[in-house]
Formats: C-alpha cells, structure tokens, sequence
C-alpha cells in the first residue's frame, strides 16, 4: 500500500516500513519510508 505524504522535497510516495508499533494510550505508530530519498517518516494514529 502507498500513500503521498509530505517530504522535504515534495510530495513523495512512501511506502510502510516495518510493522505497526504500540506508542501507548491505545495509540499506534506506524513507519513509512520513502521511495526517492529514503527519509522515515512516523504517523501516530
């Protein structure tokens, strides 16, 4: 699954990396890379 996500140079398309970690209070993060850079990026959901 890709998703267009803000990135320093633009938007990108990043891809998940890795799997869902527990962040606490009933929250996860999840990790995504991106295709052109490689910058990872972490969304709290």
């Amino acid at each position: 699954m890709k998703k267009s996500l803000k990135c320093l140079f633009g938007f990108h398309r990043f891809f998940k990396f890795m799997g869902p970690e527990n962040y606490g209070s009933g929250k996860f993060m999840q990790k995504y890379k991106c295709e052109k850079c490689g910058k990872i990026k972490r969304v709290v959901g």
